[in-house]
């Protein structure tokens, strides 16, 4: 079957679904491992998940994701770089922050897969060219 943007788009809804449900199995299943995890200050490279995602919600302190806007912003039919802003709420479902991410996918048995996810720490995203701009 010929992959879409349409696919990346249902892949990373998936990813929110099973973080919202609590769903461990499906949320980790959606990652290509090993994977690259980049914040302004750090890259981490994980081999496997790092913990039930019960923990990573607690860690965090986000119990549940909203998508404000998703945009595939490169695509082909192995690799596509999709821009994320992301509400991260608490467990009463209050607005924790927003925040920007880019994720690199790469499809891997017909299956698009996270490979890369990159935090954009006090930047804004050009949503319309698919650049950081400084901000």
């Amino acid at each position: 079957m010929k992959q879409t943007p349409k696919h990346v788009q249902y892949a990373y809804e998936q990813y929110v679904r099973a973080y919202n449900a609590y769903d461990t199995h499906a949320y980790w299943s959606l990652f290509h491992w090993p994977y690259t995890a980049v914040t302004g200050h750090e890259c981490v490279i994980q081999t496997h998940p790092p913990c039930a995602l019960i923990e990573l919600k607690h860690q965090s302190g986000c119990a549940y994701m909203q998508i404000i806007s998703l945009q595939v912003v490169a695509y082909s039919e192995r690799t596509a770089h999709v821009v994320v802003r992301l509400a991260r709420l608490d467990n009463q479902q209050q607005l924790i922050d927003e925040c920007d991410m880019v994720y690199i996918y790469k499809k891997i048995h017909d299956e698009w897969k996270i490979y890369v996810v990159s935090i954009v720490d006090d930047a804004r995203i050009d949503t319309a060219v698919g650049v950081e701009l400084s901000g």
